[in-house]
């Protein structure tokens, strides 16, 4: 019984070359989705709270998705897809990108260094879970949890440089995620001092990697992952896997790997 989803989409951007090789954007976006398709409620928390704290009605569709055992207690809450009341977002997204060739290199040949400048200020994000309760609102930017989900930065960026000279190329990518809190916290509201981790830190991670072609079709490629050692901290019942979110974050320390490639 899904309908499809409406939005309404504002964008403006500008971009600059104020220097050869350096081409500057920032985009401004605002949109807002009716409609939206999105598991019953926006959550399972979301659900319980309102069957029992809102709408107070058993034949209400949220109560339905509430199955019980014998003793009483919760033993499934059934949250399918469903058209979901409102969800707004707005945010700047920035995008730096440099180019220079240098007089020097390997074996006397020049060489290319590559700065690459991605940013992204996520300003709000609004859901309205049920339509009919527009007074409702779950405000996620900047939080994480049963509510809101994967955690939404308001502060998210990366920067690459590569440089490349003769048939060497190397690399480092440095992405930073900033700090997020629970979003009980926000939402709740619930004190941040009742909560055994009310945020995750925020974090940087490197990745480095060279490679060597051996003529155009072949290459190899060396590298090493999350060099920083970065792990997220736990956050208990309000993670998505695995007390935290490896959708966001790397769940490993440092990882070596090597590739080889070949083209016909």
């Amino acid at each position: 019984n899904l309908r499809e989803e409406t939005s309404n989409t504002f964008t403006i951007g500008m971009v600059m070359q104020p220097l050869d090789g350096l081409d500057i954007s920032i985009d401004y976006y605002d949109i807002e989705i009716e409609d939206a398709i999105s598991v019953l409620g926006g959550s399972v928390s979301n659900v319980l709270d309102l069957c029992y704290n809102v709408i107070k009605d058993a034949g209400s569709p949220f109560c339905q998705a509430i199955t019980r055992r014998a003793d009483g207690n919760v033993q499934l809450v059934n949250v399918l897809n469903s058209n979901i009341g409102l969800i707004e977002t707005s945010g700047i997204d920035y995008n730096i990108n440099y180019t220079r060739d240098l007089g020097f290199g390997i074996g006397g040949e020049g060489s290319v260094l590559n700065v690459i400048f991605n940013a992204t200020l996520l300003a709000e994000y609004d859901v309205t879970p049920v339509a009919a309760l527009s007074s409702r609102v779950d405000n996620c930017s900047g939080t994480f949890g049963n509510t809101c989900g994967s955690p939404l930065h308001k502060v998210s960026w990366n920067t690459r440089a590569t440089l490349t000279s003769g048939a060497w190329t190397v690399s480092g990518l440095l992405r930073y995620l900033g700090e997020v809190e629970d979003d009980r916290i926000l939402n709740g509201p619930v004190a941040a001092s009742t909560l055994a981790a009310p945020t995750i830190d925020g974090l940087y991670y490197l990745d480095l990697t060279a490679a060597y072609d051996f003529n155009e079709n072949a290459r190899v490629s060396v590298g090493v992952q999350n060099v920083l050692d970065e792990l997220p901290n736990k956050v208990g019942d309000a993670a998505e896997q695995g007390n935290t979110f490896p959708s966001t974050y790397s769940m490993f320390g440092p990882r070596m790997f090597v590739s080889a490639s070949y083209k016909l």
